[in-house]
């Protein structure tokens, strides 16, 4: 059966409708779309397109966009090109010419800089919605990528940065959960390690504050949380820094936001110092009988805090002192010694003489 040139000219147009959706003849496309589908190039020699990109090299006969392996060869009339343009937009069809593919422009203009395009976007979208952000963005970064572009890449992230910041100020009641895919978010859109972990950090500080609502809290959960997000809070620090440590638990969050990476890593230290601290001093005993058992575990796990160390350690002694008649007598002399080689002789005596 014969088609008619008609027929075969709409199932041309078809096929090309199938293999960009969304369009009709051709979709209008960035050059970096286009060198994507090359593969189906021969299926649209012929069919009308309209393309757009950065002008790489050009001359009374022909030019090339940037990254694009086929020459586009003027088949119409063309306005002069000279070195303001940066980006063009082309009409015309790709056409097989000596065994190769080329393209026919038909018709051409200059089109504004990405950088431009940006600007311009940027004033156009709706500020207080993330999803805009995010989609100028997109724009910014796959354009970016494509042209190895710094600057715009650049532009991108400051943009996903502002989706990041419309959705954080959106919250109405921050949750653990929220600030956790926000992060992630951030981390995808290879945001500064600061923000995620600012806002991861945010998110272990709102557990801890429900968990110490609790009469029997599971620290353990919380623990292993703030591990995976900051293995170095396992480390512990030269020395204590008392000053540092109080102002950072009395408010956390500002504190930590404000920090840099070095005293971050600080900050992550005391806050996980003193989630085991309070484990450890749920074990103490009353009046501080094994007082010497806690001081051990805190020089185990928390080698910077010897203050508590010789404070729990202190409680001990004096709770033993004070009730050294009913204490057996090697025990009493142990007490003694111990007196003697913490450079209390007085007390020492006193505990003999008791």
């Amino acid at each position: 059966m014969k088609i008619k040139t008609g027929n075969r000219c709409i199932l041309y147009l078809l096929l090309a409708l199938m293999l960009f959706p969304g369009a009709a003849a051709a979709a209008d496309r960035s050059i970096e779309n286009f060198v994507s589908q090359r593969e189906q190039w021969q299926k649209l020699l012929g069919v009308s397109q309209t393309l757009e990109g950065r002008i790489s090299t050009f001359s009374s006969k022909s030019l090339r966009f940037r990254n694009c392996p086929i020459p586009f060869y003027f088949a119409g009339p063309i306005p002069k090109l000279d070195s303001t343009f940066k980006n063009i937009e082309v009409t015309g069809e790709l056409a097989r010419e000596n065994g190769r593919i080329i393209f026919r422009i038909k018709s051409l203009k200059k089109m504004p800089t990405d950088m431009e395009h940006f600007v311009t976007e940027e004033t156009r979208i709706d500020r207080t919605k993330a999803r805009e952000w995010y989609a100028l963005a997109d724009w910014a970064r796959q354009r970016a990528e494509f042209y190895d572009d710094a600057e715009l890449t650049q532009k991108a992230l400051n943009a996903y940065q502002s989706g990041i910041d419309v959705e954080y100020r959106q919250l109405l009641v921050k949750q653990p959960e929220s600030l956790l895919k926000l992060a992630d978010r951030a981390q995808q859109y290879q945001l500064d390690a600061q923000l995620s972990n600012a806002l991861r950090h945010e998110a272990l500080v709102l557990n801890w504050q429900e968990l110490q609502k609790q009469k029997k809290p599971d620290q353990g959960p919380l623990v292993s949380q703030l591990l995976q997000f900051f293995p170095t809070a396992k480390t512990p620090q030269k020395q204590d820094m008392p000053e540092e440590r109080q102002q950072y638990l009395e408010n956390q969050t500002e504190v930590f936001n404000q920090a840099d990476q070095k005293r971050r890593e600080r900050l992550v230290r005391w806050f996980y110092a003193q989630i085991l601290l309070e484990g450890i001093l749920k074990n103490l005993s009353e009046g501080g009988s094994n007082g010497f058992e806690i001081a051990a575990r805190i020089e185990k796990q928390l080698p910077e805090r010897m203050d508590l160390v010789t404070q729990y350690q202190t409680m001990q002694l004096d709770f033993d002192f004070n009730r050294v008649g009913e204490l057996a007598r090697q025990y009493v002399l142990d007490l003694s010694q111990e007196y003697q080689k913490r450079g209390n002789p007085k007390k020492s005596k006193q505990t003999l003489v008791n």
